[in-house]
């Protein structure tokens, strides 16, 4: 229980051959010097704590954490309820400080070093994440699922080879650009966040620089992905319009 209540973790293993001479030869205590001008008192930290407090998780964020909880599940990482609740402050926090009002999903960086408990945890727990950081809150299997089902549909009434009735093929169009005004929207969404990556990541307090290619890596993964289904609604939709016409 006392383990658990600390919530950030660093393994730090011994030091290498070449160094370990040097570490025998350390004389007295060696203490951290921070200039004051960089140092923290209660009452700012009592600030940030406040102005944490307020800052907004989003769904694609909160959809993250429940998908990487079930995860922990599967690959059996014990994490508390209480270290979620401490590791959502700690998303906050960093989101804040790094001039925001709202948690994104860069923040969510910080998770491999606050829920491993086994040192090679931490890695698997990276390796999650940097695949996932480019998926919208949608699930895109069942997108997949959606299109083949009508890609199905619209073959076996392609052969029949006859005239279908408007009104059933109208109500298929209809459902069909519902699922087409998702997919753009979440590649609106995408083109922004590859749009702003760069200068998020440079921006921000806790993520390091160099995630920025991974992270680049994954979004534009994730777009190529939606494109592909897009493209596969477009090309039934246009068959079912001639199913329509008797073409």
């Amino acid at each position: 229980a006392l383990f658990d209540r600390f919530l950030l973790r660093l393994h730090v293993g011994p030091v290498s051959k070449d160094a370990f001479p040097g570490l025998l030869k350390l004389q007295g205590d060696v203490e951290a010097n921070i200039p004051e001008e960089l140092g923290l008192t209660e009452s700012d930290l009592d600030a940030v704590r406040k102005e944490a407090g307020k800052v907004q998780v989003p769904d694609d964020v909160t959809a993250l954490l429940c998908d990487l909880r079930e995860w922990c599940i599967a690959e059996e990482i014990w994490v508390s309820d209480r270290r979620w609740r401490k590791a959502v402050k700690l998303l906050q926090t960093s989101a804040w400080t790094s001039g925001r009002d709202i948690v994104s999903v860069w923040d969510c960086w910080l998770f491999q070093h606050c829920l491993w408990r086994e040192t090679d945890e931490r890695e698997k727990i990276y390796d999650w994440y940097a695949s996932r950081v480019g998926v919208e809150a949608v699930d895109q299997s069942n997108l997949l699922r959606i299109i083949t089902a009508w890609e199905n549909d619209f073959n076996e009434k392609e052969k029949n080879n006859r005239r279908h009735n408007t009104i059933i093929i109208g109500a298929a169009l209809q459902n069909m650009e519902h699922e087409m005004s998702q997919i753009r929207e979440h590649e609106v969404n995408i083109d922004a966040r590859i749009k702003s990556l760069n200068s998020d990541i440079q921006e921000h307090l806790w993520v390091p620089d160099e995630f920025a290619k991974p992270a680049s890596r994954k979004l534009n993964e994730t777009r190529l992905c939606f494109v592909e289904i897009r493209d596969r609604f477009v090309k039934v939709m246009d068959g079912y319009k001639k199913l329509s016409t008797g073409e």
